[in-house]
């Protein structure tokens, strides 16, 4: 269960003992113990009180589980992407460690699809007018180019665009980072690696974001950290 699904679950249990409170009220000032509505209410009060906090027990246990494994999860993935990043300093890398990266990063996107459905996203669709290549693109102020023609559009100056909703992965940064090793499945070696390695670190970025969200981190007491350098500055990541 998600965070924010909890929250409304808090919410809702709290508005039920709320009426059941102004009810209550209600109830004793205007019956007295001798009225079959006061003896009734009075007679309720255990199951008015009982199957609401069942319900919230039973959200704080999906909550639990939800995020012991994600939690797990989450801790493979990590492995699995500095694996990858590692990968792009190798001038020769064995055959055995390609295949390792490769089949965790496989494993990695079928256990997410454990925790997360796919999401229902708008995107706009057009055709690009050299390839006649379909394009989705999620928003429309950034500028998109074209995989096969490499030609730049930006959407909202677009005559021919439609609006159509898509179910996607949640985590797709996660399959970027599979199709950059799918690419080189016959060489296994990256011909820029360090340009493949930038990209694998900013796509690491956005899963770690994204995923980390859903937990419930705190502020930590206190921050060790006395100096930062440029290279620090640029890893920060609230």
């Amino acid at each position: 269960m998600r965070r924010k699904d909890l929250r409304r679950l808090v919410y809702f249990v709290i508005l039920i003992y709320i009426i059941a409170t102004i009810f209550g009220f209600f109830i004793i000032l205007n019956f007295n113990d001798e009225d079959f509505t006061f003896r009734l209410f009075f007679t309720l009060i255990p199951f008015i009180l009982a199957i609401p906090a069942a319900y919230l027990s039973w959200g704080f246990q999906r909550r639990m589980s939800y995020i012991r494994a994600l939690r797990s999860i989450y801790i493979e993935i990590v492995k699995t992407i500095s694996n990858s990043i590692e990968y792009t300093f190798f001038e020769k890398p064995q055959e055995d460690k390609f295949y390792k990266v490769l089949i965790s990063l496989e494993s990695s996107i079928d256990h997410l699809r454990m925790i997360f459905k796919n999401k229902k996203v708008k995107f706009y669709k057009f055709k690009c007018e050299n390839c006649q290549k379909e394009i989705y693109s999620k928003t429309s102020y950034k500028e998109i180019e074209c995989e096969i023609c490499e030609k730049k559009y930006i959407i909202k100056e677009i005559k021919k665009i439609e609006k159509v909703n898509l179910f996607i992965y949640p985590i797709e940064s996660i399959k970027e980072i599979y199709k950059e090793f799918d690419r080189i499945r016959v060489d296994k070696i990256f011909n820029e690696r360090e340009i493949v390695r930038k990209k694998l670190v900013t796509l690491w970025k956005r899963v770690r974001a994204t995923i980390l969200e859903e937990f419930d981190r705190v502020i930590p007491t206190k921050i060790e950290t006395l100096a930062l350098t440029e290279k620090d500055i640029a890893f920060i990541k609230k």
